[in-house]
């Protein structure tokens, strides 16, 4: 249990690799707070960690909107009174255009 004791914020812990590393690190025995964007799957996720004996908390927001991220950073140090672990899972797309778009260059780098 080397997390025991300690806290975690999983960012996109909602779905997919998200998820199932918010559940291991409370199997760890940390006290997590996930940060799905999609707010109907909310609950799903801290709901299966607190059935599992763990603490977690949900909170909704998306990494590429600051005011979110200080919001979950700010509820989770309300709840738990610290952070000691950022799992940094989620993750976004800046759309440059489709790269048919760009233009060829020839030669070598």
């Amino acid at each position: 249990m080397r997390l025991a004791d300690k806290v975690a914020i999983v960012t996109g812990g909602g779905t997919g690799i998200g998820a199932a590393s918010a559940a291991t690190v409370a199997r760890e025995r940390a006290k997590v707070t996930i940060t799905p964007r999609r707010k109907e799957i909310l609950g799903e996720i801290a709901d299966a960690i607190a059935a599992a004996g763990g603490h977690a908390l949900a909170v909704p927001s998306s990494v590429t909107d600051e005011a979110d991220v200080q919001h979950a950073v700010q509820a989770t140090l309300a709840t738990f009174g610290r952070v000691d672990v950022l799992a940094n899972n989620a993750g976004s797309v800046l759309h440059a255009g489709r790269c048919t778009k760009q233009p060829m260059r020839s030669g070598t780098a």
